[in-house]
Protein backbone atom coordinates (compact mmCIF):
# COMPACT_ATOMS: atom_id res chain seq x y z
CA UNK A 1 0.00 0.00 0.00
CA UNK A 2 1.05 3.55 -0.72
CA UNK A 3 -0.47 6.98 -0.55
CA UNK A 4 -1.78 8.20 -3.91
CA UNK A 5 -3.42 11.60 -4.15
CA UNK A 6 -4.94 13.06 -7.30
CA UNK A 7 -6.50 16.48 -7.83
CA UNK A 8 -8.14 16.78 -11.24
CA UNK A 9 -9.43 19.82 -13.10
CA UNK A 10 -10.25 20.17 -16.77
CA UNK A 11 -6.93 21.87 -17.52
CA UNK A 12 -4.50 20.09 -15.20
CA UNK A 13 -3.98 17.14 -12.87
CA UNK A 14 -1.72 17.03 -9.82
CA UNK A 15 -0.46 13.79 -8.30
CA UNK A 16 1.42 13.16 -5.05
CA UNK A 17 2.79 9.93 -3.55
CA UNK A 18 5.01 8.85 -0.70
CA UNK A 19 8.41 7.33 -1.50
CA UNK A 20 8.68 4.28 0.82
CA UNK A 21 9.82 1.05 -0.85
CA UNK A 22 9.48 -1.84 1.56
CA UNK A 23 9.08 -5.58 2.04
CA UNK A 24 5.96 -6.44 3.98
CA UNK A 25 5.36 -10.11 3.14
CA UNK A 26 1.64 -10.83 3.27
CA UNK A 27 -0.31 -7.85 4.53
CA UNK A 28 -3.09 -8.36 7.07
CA UNK A 29 -6.64 -7.73 5.83
CA UNK A 30 -7.48 -4.14 4.94
CA UNK A 31 -9.70 -3.73 8.00
CA UNK A 32 -6.85 -4.51 10.44
CA UNK A 33 -5.28 -1.24 11.51
CA UNK A 34 -1.75 -0.70 12.74
CA UNK A 35 -2.97 -0.02 16.28
CA UNK A 36 -4.64 -3.46 16.35
CA UNK A 37 -1.85 -5.63 15.00
CA UNK A 38 1.94 -5.45 15.05
CA UNK A 39 2.95 -6.34 11.52
CA UNK A 40 6.30 -4.77 10.79
CA UNK A 41 7.51 -4.05 7.29
CA UNK A 42 11.18 -3.79 6.35
CA UNK A 43 12.11 -0.52 4.70
CA UNK A 44 14.34 -1.16 1.69
CA UNK A 45 14.73 2.42 0.54
CA UNK A 46 12.90 5.29 -1.09
CA UNK A 47 12.04 5.89 -4.72
CA UNK A 48 9.78 8.03 -6.86
CA UNK A 49 6.58 6.06 -7.46
CA UNK A 50 5.16 8.55 -9.94
CA UNK A 51 6.14 7.75 -13.52
CA UNK A 52 6.40 10.95 -15.57
CA UNK A 53 6.11 10.83 -19.36
CA UNK A 54 6.48 14.41 -20.68
CA UNK A 55 6.05 13.66 -24.38
CA UNK A 56 3.02 11.49 -23.69
CA UNK A 57 1.56 14.22 -21.47
CA UNK A 58 0.99 11.55 -18.86
CA UNK A 59 1.51 10.75 -15.18
CA UNK A 60 1.16 7.25 -13.74
CA UNK A 61 0.77 6.78 -10.01
CA UNK A 62 1.50 3.22 -8.88
CA UNK A 63 1.09 1.08 -5.80
CA UNK A 64 1.59 -2.65 -5.39
CA UNK A 65 4.22 -5.38 -5.84
CA UNK A 66 7.34 -4.13 -7.60
CA UNK A 67 7.24 -6.68 -10.43
CA UNK A 68 3.78 -5.58 -11.52
CA UNK A 69 4.14 -1.81 -11.27
CA UNK A 70 7.61 -1.82 -12.82
CA UNK A 71 6.43 -4.00 -15.72
CA UNK A 72 3.57 -1.60 -16.37
CA UNK A 73 5.87 1.44 -16.18
CA UNK A 74 8.09 -0.16 -18.83
CA UNK A 75 5.07 -1.03 -20.98
CA UNK A 76 3.93 2.60 -20.94
CA UNK A 77 7.44 3.78 -21.82
CA UNK A 78 7.82 1.38 -24.72
CA UNK A 79 4.39 1.92 -26.26
CA UNK A 80 4.69 5.70 -26.15
CA UNK A 81 0.91 5.96 -26.07
CA UNK A 82 -1.26 8.70 -24.61
CA UNK A 83 -3.91 8.17 -21.95
CA UNK A 84 -6.51 7.21 -24.56
CA UNK A 85 -4.49 4.57 -26.42
CA UNK A 86 -3.16 3.10 -23.18
CA UNK A 87 -6.70 2.62 -21.93
CA UNK A 88 -7.33 0.34 -24.91
CA UNK A 89 -4.57 -2.08 -23.86
CA UNK A 90 -4.23 -1.66 -20.09
CA UNK A 91 -6.89 -4.10 -18.83
CA UNK A 92 -5.64 -6.99 -20.97
CA UNK A 93 -1.95 -6.52 -20.19
CA UNK A 94 -2.53 -5.93 -16.48
CA UNK A 95 -4.62 -9.10 -16.23
CA UNK A 96 -1.83 -11.06 -17.93
CA UNK A 97 0.69 -9.69 -15.42
CA UNK A 98 -1.56 -10.68 -12.53
CA UNK A 99 -1.97 -14.17 -13.99
CA UNK A 100 1.67 -14.80 -14.85
CA UNK A 101 3.19 -13.27 -11.69
CA UNK A 102 1.09 -14.28 -8.67
CA UNK A 103 1.58 -11.99 -5.69
CA UNK A 104 1.55 -12.86 -1.99
CA UNK A 105 -0.52 -9.72 -1.50
CA UNK A 106 -2.50 -9.43 -4.76
CA UNK A 107 -3.14 -5.71 -4.68
CA UNK A 108 -2.25 -3.23 -7.41
CA UNK A 109 -3.60 0.27 -7.91
CA UNK A 110 -2.68 2.44 -10.90
CA UNK A 111 -3.83 5.96 -11.70
CA UNK A 112 -3.28 7.44 -15.15
CA UNK A 113 -3.64 11.22 -15.43
CA UNK A 114 -2.97 12.93 -18.72
CA UNK A 115 -4.13 15.02 -21.61
CA UNK A 116 -6.75 13.21 -23.68
CA UNK A 117 -6.69 14.09 -27.41
CA UNK A 118 -10.18 12.68 -27.83
CA UNK A 119 -11.66 14.66 -24.93
CA UNK A 120 -9.43 17.71 -25.47
CA UNK A 121 -8.89 18.06 -21.76
CA UNK A 122 -7.00 16.40 -18.91
CA UNK A 123 -8.60 13.16 -17.73
CA UNK A 124 -7.79 10.43 -15.22
CA UNK A 125 -8.45 6.68 -15.06
CA UNK A 126 -7.83 4.16 -12.27
CA UNK A 127 -7.14 0.42 -12.56
CA UNK A 128 -7.05 -2.00 -9.64
CA UNK A 129 -6.46 -5.69 -9.12
CA UNK A 130 -9.55 -5.81 -6.90
CA UNK A 131 -11.76 -4.70 -9.81
CA UNK A 132 -10.05 -6.94 -12.38
CA UNK A 133 -8.37 -3.87 -13.89
CA UNK A 134 -11.57 -2.54 -15.38
CA UNK A 135 -11.02 1.12 -16.31
CA UNK A 136 -12.57 3.47 -13.75
CA UNK A 137 -12.82 7.07 -15.03
CA UNK A 138 -12.18 9.55 -12.23
CA UNK A 139 -14.18 12.70 -11.82
CA UNK A 140 -12.96 16.22 -11.03
CA UNK A 141 -11.65 17.08 -7.60
CA UNK A 142 -9.92 14.73 -5.17
CA UNK A 143 -9.25 11.00 -5.44
CA UNK A 144 -6.95 9.63 -2.75
CA UNK A 145 -5.88 6.67 -0.67
CA UNK A 146 -5.86 6.57 2.28
CA UNK A 147 -8.64 9.13 2.72
CA UNK A 148 -8.11 12.02 5.15
CA UNK A 149 -8.65 11.23 8.82
CA UNK A 150 -11.11 13.65 10.43
CA UNK A 151 -9.60 13.01 13.88
CA UNK A 152 -6.17 14.29 12.86
CA UNK A 153 -5.11 17.78 13.97
CA UNK A 154 -5.71 20.59 11.48
CA UNK A 155 -8.46 18.63 9.69
CA UNK A 156 -10.67 21.73 9.42
CA UNK A 157 -7.86 23.64 7.71
CA UNK A 158 -7.28 20.66 5.39
CA UNK A 159 -10.90 20.75 4.26
CA UNK A 160 -10.69 24.45 3.52
CA UNK A 161 -7.58 23.85 1.44
CA UNK A 162 -9.36 21.08 -0.43
CA UNK A 163 -12.17 23.42 -1.46
CA UNK A 164 -9.64 25.75 -3.06
CA UNK A 165 -7.63 22.90 -4.61
CA UNK A 166 -10.73 21.43 -6.27
CA UNK A 167 -10.89 24.70 -8.21
CA UNK A 168 -7.19 24.53 -9.12
CA UNK A 169 -5.95 26.97 -6.45
CA UNK A 170 -3.14 26.34 -3.96
CA UNK A 171 -3.05 22.67 -4.95
CA UNK A 172 0.52 22.14 -3.76
CA UNK A 173 -0.33 23.55 -0.33
CA UNK A 174 -3.31 21.21 -0.11
CA UNK A 175 -1.26 18.15 -1.07
CA UNK A 176 1.33 19.05 1.55
CA UNK A 177 -1.39 19.11 4.21
CA UNK A 178 -2.98 15.91 2.86
CA UNK A 179 0.34 14.03 2.91
CA UNK A 180 0.89 15.25 6.46
CA UNK A 181 -2.53 13.92 7.44
CA UNK A 182 -1.73 10.53 5.89
CA UNK A 183 1.68 10.44 7.58
CA UNK A 184 -0.03 11.15 10.90
CA UNK A 185 -2.35 8.21 10.26
CA UNK A 186 0.61 5.90 9.58
CA UNK A 187 2.52 7.08 12.65
CA UNK A 188 -0.50 6.61 14.90
CA UNK A 189 -1.70 3.20 13.70
CA UNK A 190 -4.79 4.55 11.95
CA UNK A 191 -4.17 2.87 8.60
CA UNK A 192 -3.63 -0.72 7.60
CA UNK A 193 -1.17 -2.73 9.66
CA UNK A 194 2.20 -3.24 7.98
CA UNK A 195 2.06 -0.14 5.81
CA UNK A 196 4.93 2.36 5.79
CA UNK A 197 4.71 5.92 4.53
CA UNK A 198 7.89 7.90 3.99
CA UNK A 199 8.74 11.27 5.47
CA UNK A 200 9.09 12.67 1.95
CA UNK A 201 6.71 12.63 -0.99
CA UNK A 202 6.80 13.49 -4.69
CA UNK A 203 4.48 16.03 -6.30
CA UNK A 204 3.88 16.15 -10.06
CA UNK A 205 1.52 17.75 -12.55
CA UNK A 206 0.35 17.31 -16.13
CA UNK A 207 -1.48 19.48 -18.64
CA UNK A 208 -1.77 19.75 -22.42
CA UNK A 209 1.80 21.04 -22.63
CA UNK A 210 3.44 18.08 -20.89
CA UNK A 211 4.15 16.43 -17.53
CA UNK A 212 6.66 17.31 -14.81
CA UNK A 213 7.78 16.47 -11.29
CA UNK A 214 7.43 19.71 -9.39
CA UNK A 215 8.95 18.97 -6.01
CA UNK A 216 10.16 16.42 -3.52
CA UNK A 217 8.96 17.57 -0.11
CA UNK A 218 8.99 16.40 3.47
CA UNK A 219 5.62 15.30 4.84
CA UNK A 220 5.72 17.03 8.20
CA UNK A 221 3.77 15.22 10.90
CA UNK A 222 0.75 17.28 11.91
CA UNK A 223 1.35 18.85 15.32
Amino acid sequence: MTSINLTLTEDRAWLSQDRAFYDVGKLPPVAVKGAQCEHHATLIGETCKIAVFPYQRLLVGMGGPYVHVNAWRETVRQTGGDIDSLNDIAPHILRLLARDYPAETPEVILIHAGYSPSERCVTAIAYSWEDDFEPMPLGPGLTCTPPPDATAPDYTELQALRTAADQGRDVETFHAALCANQKWQADNGRIRAGVLLSDEYDFASVDKHGARVNTVRKAQAVA
